[in-house]
Formats: structure tokens, sequence, C-alpha cells
């Protein structure tokens, strides 16, 4: 699909030069289809229950500038995309691995296509999508994640295991 230049996001807001190209309407369009895919893995929905600001070939976009947009699709909304929020970048980083571990070459219903989409996925780009959502991400890794998780059970563990001592001392205290 053509997008206008216009509608591009500039490589300074974080792109590298070979991804501002894909930083598009057609891009943005995939990676909310992206993000709806595993929404359902942090936040109990039926199929209808969210919506996103698709974009066709044909028309005005769905906005006045680039951005994603997720939003209860249910009249005065359920609270889902609130609920979501609290989990954002967990989300953000599932749906980068979606796509980016998808075999398809340019887009399918596992990773960018969506088969409830209201613009019949017209202007997708797994390519931009999978650029909308690395630089969501930011910098970090998924070995830096998976680090800080680790340092957090651990924390947690140790906090647990400090609590239990404490109330074991506090058991002899009261026997003697």
């Amino acid at each position: 699909c053509d997008v206008p230049q216009a509608l591009e996001r500039p490589s300074s807001a974080g792109a590298s030069e070979g991804e501002v190209g894909a930083l598009t309407w057609a891009g943005a369009h995939g990676a909310m289809h992206a993000l709806m895919h595993v929404f359902k893995l942090f936040v109990c929905i039926d199929s209808g229950d969210i919506g996103v600001a698709c974009v066709s070939e044909h028309g005005p976009p769905p906005m006045d500038r680039l951005r994603l947009l997720i939003l209860d699709a249910q009249p005065g909304g359920l609270g889902l995309c609130e609920e979501a929020f609290e989990q954002a970048f967990a989300l953000v980083r599932e749906a980068r691995k979606l796509v980016e571990e998808c075999p398809c070459k340019d887009g399918c219903p596992g990773c960018v296509i969506d088969t409830g989409c209201i613009k019949y996925n017209q202007c997708v780009s797994k390519m931009g999508s999978l650029a909308w959502l690395k630089s969501l991400e930011g910098p970090t890794s998924d070995q830096t994640l998976e680090d800080e998780e680790e340092e957090m059970m651990e924390s947690a563990g140790a906090e647990a295991a400090a609590r239990s001592a404490a109330a074991g001392l506090e058991g002899i205290r009261r026997r003697i």
C-alpha cells in the first residue's frame, strides 16, 4: 500500500535509517494486530472486547498522527485496556516475539493479520510491525528482562526467608 511520506514516523523518534520507511501506518496497523493477538495472554477477553484503529489504502488515516491505539470495543468500556496497561512492557515484548519468531515472510493470521480486521488487512506490514514493536520496547533485551525477573525472585525469596526466620524467633521468644 502506498502511504504518504507525511505519515512516516521521523527517524529522530528512535528508529534507525533502515527502519524509518517501515514505521508507517502499515507497520502500526500490523503492530496493533500483533498486540491484539497477545492481549489475551494478559487479560481475560473475548475476541470482540477490544479493537484497534485500522487503516486502509483508500481513505484518510484513522488519527491525526502515527500511534498505536488499542481500545475497549464495548460501549462505555470494560476496563480491559486499563488492566493491560499495567503490563504494557510485557505486552509489547510478547507481541515483538510473536512477530519476530513467526516463520511467515510477509505476515499471516499467526502474527500481524487479524481475521476480524474492519479494513480487511489492507496496508499491513510485518517488517514495519516489527520495527514499531522494537522501537516501543527500547534497548532492553530479553536476557536483561530475564535477569531482572530472576533478581526479583531471589529478592522475594530472601524476604520470605527473613520473615520465616523472624516468625520462628518470635515463636521461640513466646515459649521462653
